[in-house]
């Protein structure tokens, strides 16, 4: 194996950066200092070190799209990477599975044919958002068990269609959910072991099916 130090330090040898392209300590100081060498873009798409600074780096480089939008650092840096390359071939199933996918690139590209069920799952929904798009094809069951779920979404939607089992566990829930949709099927023994479960609830709803081992 050739050490890092050894290629850093030696310029004026003759590497072959096609098989250097596989070497596991490469990083941007490397690629920097040989930036006008012949890199294998589709190795370093998989390299286990890829970096958004590394396709800045190389924004007209052969990259892998297809590897590139299932890594995790397309999950962080969703907004950087498609703006880089918005013609490319993306996989929208794809790139909309990823929870933390920015969906101001929604927003922008609404005519893209974004995946809206997967998108259900994305951490980082809002009511407007929701509003904004609400004639997508939307999954209620993923979107009843999302962590971001506010009360206000609810009434965007047939309230048969929610899951209130799902909404039984939500972090945000609060006595005001109940007394609004008294009527709907909520899960009283998840209820009951919900943190943000208060006396006031039981007092409020004394005839609902708490579950005395969860309080």
């Amino acid at each position: 194996k050739v050490r890092y130090d050894w290629i850093l330090q030696n310029p004026q040898l003759p590497w072959d950066f096609q098989v250097l392209s596989h070497h596991k300590s490469i990083d941007i100081t490397l690629l920097k200092k040989y930036q006008d060498k012949t890199w294998d873009f589709k190795i370093l798409s998989f390299h286990r070190n890829l970096e958004l600074s590394w396709i800045k780096l190389f924004p007209e480089a052969p990259w892998k799209i297809e590897v590139i939008e299932q890594s995790d650092m397309f999950n962080i840096y969703s907004y950087q990477l498609f703006n880089l390359f918005p013609g490319a071939n993306w996989n929208y199933p794809i790139i909309s599975r990823h929870q933390n996918l920015d969906l101001e690139l929604v927003r922008q590209y609404p005519e893209k044919p974004w995946d809206f069920v997967r998108l259900s799952r994305n951490k980082k929904l809002k009511f407007s958002f929701i509003q904004k798009f609400k004639d997508k094809k939307w999954s209620l069951a993923y979107l009843s068990k999302n962590p971001n779920l506010e009360i206000t979404w609810i009434s965007l939607f047939p309230i048969d269609k929610w899951n209130f089992t799902e909404i039984s566990n939500n972090s945000k829930l609060n006595l005001s959910w109940l007394l609004a949709y008294p009527d709907q099927p909520w899960d009283f023994t998840k209820l009951s072991s919900n943190k943000n479960l208060k006396l006031e609830w039981l007092e409020q709803l004394p005839d609902k099916p708490w579950s005395a081992a969860e309080l």
